[in-house]
Parts: C-alpha cells; sequence; structure tokens
C-alpha cells in the first residue's frame, strides 16, 4: 500500500497565498508518508489538472491512500436558463440545466477567451474513476463554492472566487462536453456526492471561501491554515474527520467568522484511512460569551435535562475517565442548546469545537424482556455501554421486544421480527451485544424523528411551501400522495421542495428505513439544500443536468422478508443552516435506505450566540416498502 498525494495550486486573479498553502500541506502530508506531486504554474494548467487527475487514477491501486488537494479561485457560474427546462437554442443537445456550474479555475483560465475552467461533474467523473480503484479517498477544497465539489482589510483578506458571466463560454463549455463522450449526468452517478470520498470543503456551494495574512505575517487560505493549526494540535493521535472538522471549523470561526468548512462524505473515518470509529449523539461544544452551548436543539432532539461529556478530539465515545467536563442541557431553542459545566480541571480551557457526547439522555426508552436474569444483565449492560438508558418497564409502551427460548434470542418490534436469522444464545459475543444495541438503538431513534413536528411560536416557519413525492419511472415524477403508497423493493423515489415565499430557504431530506435506520439522504449538501424564493426548486434525486435518477429503496439481508414494512421520508425546511447528520443511525446501522450513502453526526454552530433563532416545518411522507418477490407474486406497486 503507498500513500499518494496530488497537490494543485492555481495562484491567479489576485491570490497570493496559494504557494504557501501548497507549502504548508506538502509538508503535513510528506511528514504522514505521502509522495507528493505538486502542480502550480504552468503545470496547474486545465491540461495539466486533467492529465494529473486521470494519472492519480491510473496508478492507484487497492488500499492505497490518496489525496487530492486544490487551493485557488472557485468559480460559479448561474445558469440564465435555469427553470426554461431547455437552453434558448433548443437545438443544441444540452438537454436540462442546473441552477448553477461549480469548477476549479486553473492558471491558464482568463476572461473573454475559450472557457478552461475544471466542472465539478469532471472532477467528479476522475474521482469516481479513482474509487473504483481504491476507496481511500480524501479530497480537500480550500477555494470558494467548495461545497458539493466532490478573505477585512488589517488582514488583507481576499476571497477566493471568481464568477463567471455566462456569456464567457460556459455553455459552449458544456457542449463540448458533451461533444467528447461527457455524459455529465451519467458521471454523476451517485446523486448525493461519491459517498467513498472524505470530503473537506472550504464553504459550502452558496458561500466564500478567503485567504488572509497570518500572525506571521504569512497569506494563507483560512481553510488550510486551520488545518495545519488543528493537525499539530492532535498530532499522532487516531482521530476521526468527523471530530477533526469541528476544531477546523472552531479556527476558522476564530479569524473569519463567515466561512464555515464542513466535511462531506464518510466522516467517521480516521484521517487518510478506511478505518472507521463507532460514535453516538456528537454535538460541538462552543462558549458564546458567557454562555456554554452545544450545536443541537429541540430540531436534533436535544431536551431539558440530557447530559453530555465534552471529549478531547481524539476520543471515539463518552468515557467519564478522560471526559474535560460534564455538562447538564438548561434550556433548548430549536438549533441549539445551552449548558451547566462542570470542567474536571477549572484551570483547563475547554477547545472551542471539542466534541459533546450523549451520556443519559432525559427521556429513557421502553424495551419489554422475556429472558433469563443472567442474559436479561448481559442485554442491559451493552445498552448501558452504549448509553441508552432505560425506562421503567411499567412506564410507557415498548419499542421493542426482546426475548429468547433459552437457545435463540429474537428481537421484534410491533410488526415482527428486526433480525434474521434469529441470535444463537451460545455464541452471543460482544459484537452480538452491540449490534442488538444498536437496533433497539435506532429503533428509538426512528420513533422520535417519525414523532418531530414543525416548529411553534418564535420557531414556527410561515413560508409558502410545496412538498410533493413519487416514484421515478422511466426518468420521469410519478406523484404519490403522502401518506398510504406501496412500493417495491428496488423502486426509485424522488421528493420535490417549491419555496413559494419571498426568502431563501434551506432543506433536508431523512429517511427512515424498515429497518428503522436513519439516513440523511440530501448528504451532498449536510446543511440543508438551499432552495430559492418565488418558485425555487430542490429535487431529491436529480443529477447534475436535471436528470431525475431518484433514490433507489432497498431492503436489507439482516431483516426478515415477512411482510411490507413501512417507510417514513422526513422532510425539514429550516430558514438558517442547520445540520441533521445526528439524527442518523450509528456506524453499525444494519440497513441502507439509499445505497451505500454515509453515516455522520455533528454540527457547526455560529461564531456568536444569536438571539435569532431557527424557524423551521416538518413534513412527513409515509409508504409502505414490499420485499422484491412479494412484489412479483401480488403484481401490485400501488
Amino acid at each position: 500500500m503507498k500513500r499518494t498525494a496530488l497537490l494543485i495550486g492555481c495562484q491567479t486573479h489576485g491570490l497570493s497565498g496559494v504557494i504557501s498553502d501548497i507549502e504548508t500541506m506538502t509538508g503535513l502530508l510528506s511528514a504522514r508518508g505521502f509522495s507528493c506531486d505538486v502542480r502550480v504554474g504552468d503545470d496547474a494548467t486545465r491540461r495539466g489538472i486533467i492529465d494529473s487527475l486521470a494519472r492519480l487514477a491510473r496508478d492507484a491501486a487497492a488500499d492505497d491512500a490518496v489525496v487530492l488537494y486544490y487551493s485557488g479561485h472557485g468559480g460559479l457560474a448561474i445558469n440564465p436558463f435555469y427553470g426554461n427546462g431547455r437552453w434558448a437554442d433548443e437545438a443544441r443537445p444540452s438537454s436540462w440545466g442546473p441552477r448553477f456550474y461549480q469548477y476549479i479555475v486553473p492558471t491558464d483560465h482568463g476572461f473573454g477567451e475559450a472557457f478552461r475552467g475544471v466542472f465539478t461533474a469532471e472532477l467528479t467523473a476522475h474521482l469516481n474513476a479513482l474509487t473504483a480503484r481504491t476507496r481511500n479517498v480524501t479530497a480537500i477544497l480550500d477555494c470558494c463554492h467548495a461545497g458539493g465539489m466532490v478573505k477585512d482589510a488589517a488582514q488583507q483578506i481576499v476571497r477566493k472566487s471568481l464568477p463567471i458571466p455566462w456569456r464567457d463560454g460556459v455553455g459552449d463549455h458544456i457542449e463540448w462536453l458533451l461533444s467528447q463522450g461527457y455524459e455529465l449526468a451519467q458521471f454523476s452517478q451517485h446523486v448525493e456526492g461519491n459517498p467513498h470520498v472524505l470530503r473537506l470543503v472550504a464553504c459550502t456551494p452558496s458561500q466564500s471561501a478567503y485567504e488572509f495574512t497570518d500572525e506571521r505575517g504569512r497569506r494563507n487560505g483560512l481553510l488550510t491554515h486551520a488545518l495545519a493549526r488543528a493537525l499539530h494540535e492532535v498530532g499522532r493521535a487516531a482521530i476521526t474527520w468527523d471530530a477533526l472538522s469541528r476544531r477546523v471549523a472552531a479556527l476558522a470561526r476564530e479569524q473569519i467568522g463567515a466561512q464555515h468548512p464542513t466535511v462531506e462524505g464518510p466522516r467517521g473515518r480516521e484521517l487518510f484511512s478506511v478505518a472507521a470509529q463507532p460514535r453516538q449523539d456528537v454535538l460541538s461544544y462552543a462558549r458564546q460569551g458567557d454562555w456554554h452551548t452545544l450545536s443541537g436543539g429541540t430540531l436534533h432532539g436535544v431536551g431539558v435535562g440530557d447530559r453530555y461529556l465534552i471529549m478531547p478530539l481524539d476520543a471515539s465515545k463518552a468515557d467519564p475517565g478522560r471526559a474535560l467536563a460534564r455538562a447538564v442541557v438548561t434550556g433548548v431553542a430549536g438549533h441549539c442548546a445551552t449548558v451547566e459545566l462542570t470542567a474536571r480541571d477549572p484551570a483547563l480551557t475547554i477547545p472551542e469545537g471539542a466534541c459533546a457526547y450523549l451520556h443519559r439522555a432525559s427521556r429513557p426508552i421502553a424495551v419489554a424482556m422475556a429472558l433469563a436474569p443472567a442474559l436479561r444483565r448481559r442485554i442491559e449492560a451493552a445498552l448501558a455501554a452504549a448509553d441508552i438508558e432505560l425506562a421503567a418497564s411499567d412506564s410507557a409502551e415498548p419499542i421493542a421486544h426482546v426475548a429468547s427460548d433459552g437457545a435463540t434470542l429474537e428481537l421484534r418490534d410491533h410488526l415482527g421480527h428486526l433480525m434474521t436469522p434469529p441470535v444463537d444464545v451460545a455464541a452471543l459475543d460482544e459484537q452480538g451485544l452491540r449490534s442488538i444495541a444498536c437496533l433497539i438503538d435506532q429503533v428509538g431513534r426512528a420513533k422520535r424523528l417519525t414523532e418531530l413536528v414543525s416548529g411553534v411560536g418564535r420557531h414556527e416557519l410561515r413560508e409558502p411551501l410545496d412538498v410533493e413525492w413519487g416514484r421515478v419511472v422511466d426518468g420521469a415524477p410519478a406523484r404519490l400522495p403522502a401518506r398510504g403508497a406501496e412500493l417495491c423493493e428496488g423502486d426509485a423515489i424522488y421528493v420535490r421542495v417549491r419555496n413559494n415565499g419571498g426568502v431563501a430557504l434551506f432543506s433536508s431530506v431523512l429517511g427512515v428505513g424498515v429497518s428503522r435506520s436513519i439516513r440523511l439522504l440530501s448528504a451532498g449538501e449536510p446543511l440543508g439544500v438551499e432552495v430559492d424564493p418565488c418558485g425555487g426548486e430542490y429535487t431529491l434525486g436529480e443529477g447534475v443536468l436535471g436528470q431525475l435518477h431518484g433514490i433507489p429503496l432497498h431492503w436489507p439481508a439482516s431483516l426478515p422478508r415477512e411482510r411490507p414494512r413501512p417507510c417514513c421520508l422526513v422532510v425539514v425546511t429550516h430558514d438558517m443552516r442547520a445540520d441533521l447528520r445526528s439524527l442518523e443511525s450509528g456506524f453499525e446501522s444494519l440497513e441502507e435506505l439509499a445505497g451505500d450513502v454515509p453515516v455522520h453526526k455533528d454540527f457547526t454552530v455560529s461564531a456568536a450566540f444569536s438571539p435569532r433563532m431557527i424557524r423551521y416545518r416538518v413534513d412527513h411522507i409515509e409508504f409502505n416498502l414490499v420485499p422484491r418477490e412479494r412484489a412479483a407474486t401480488t403484481g401490485d406497486k400501488e
């Protein structure tokens, strides 16, 4: 196994810190055993970038660790024909167009001449080819509009964006790509982003990234500077990108509060590895003046009385022995919570972005157990180790039933079995106990999510919305009712949100699968997909050029195929960016609703404790999923 890094730096159009960024990243990656291929100046032209990307994929072997790093301008070309369905010239073969096109800016890209940007669709094509050879791929993009792509005067802050008018050859470039065989939608085979690429991005698609002058008088990209500081702090600890990204975001906010770096893709991975650490409800800690806060609120299932442990960045679970502090939730708003903090060492400064792990929930769950005393104690110990607090047996309706005949163990919900085959009690090991705890946990999470309601009072979202969903049939939408539809395993679905109000909104779509696992299906933009006002739309399952592919529905191998089971789509529309990934099931989830969709559980918080609270609306879509063989027998897909 080898470690290879391609570093691309394009110091153009007013930027002056790119070469410094490349030097910083070369040092960081070389120290971690990477062989670095550096492309700057004449080696970072469009042709040079495309050739080096192709070489990177061609030379990669299974299990290689590969890094793609880019520092430079990010471009965003707004499609003037968006909403018209096609180009002004109907003879052009481009078909449907998206709202905007993102691209990186090579050193030979100028104005008033042929367009030489590298579209995200092109980057995606090369990353797809790369992940076909190795799944250990990390992309770090220090540029504007970086999200979704696979700078104050004293600091001489420069924005790393390069808006290009549509007339400067963008449409012609799209036509050229298509003529060269770039079926752009086909190359975007992962509708919500390649799930095998860990992507550390400087900002969301609609935001700007910056470069600035640091305390040593050196020019840097803000993301690169924060990443270097965070890596220096953690040293060689086995830390996940999930945890590191919180610290990177906090360090970035110290300089410029308007930039919000984030991680997309399989963020539970350890750095430059495919090894992943399990985790629970992980929030971020921040100090907002005199307030101690967490980055989750009622929208995320946080309740007054919940107990959290503030852990070091390299912690993978709640461990009282290593906790920096204990936190009890004292107040909850829609998107944030205040906590009472008890630090292990009063002299210790808790770093911004530290991990906050749920230790004890204020709302225990009820599980019915028909087990021998010894086996019951083992199950209860596994639940306690997963920080799942049990309610008294007669205090609430059980969400799950665990029973054993002495030889086998079964786990059921109100519809039937949740595992197949039954567990052999004699062979029940620690991994098996953790899997049972995980299943019980995700059933509890699913129940809470399906009971989530829209904000009220100051959290009520009053903007007019239309939410529709349905099955994708031959690339076209077939709308279905919000309740009572029946779909078959293998069907693909879409969800469409139309914003008829006067302000921009953000939508997140979560799916609760047949085994009650939860996935953020709109994972391509984990802080919510921006939906323009006055008729703007977001369609989950739509490709880069507007082709409707849909999100496929799956039946997990671990779930008995006894009868149809319910699924639920939860569409949350909010007026501020909000990360809902903590609502997802854990790494050990036994079901995938939408294929190999990565799991995330983190938030970022604003730089200041804002009195303006998030407003949000929740729409539920409920349907039954039928196993393939039962659908073939009945012939009924409605």
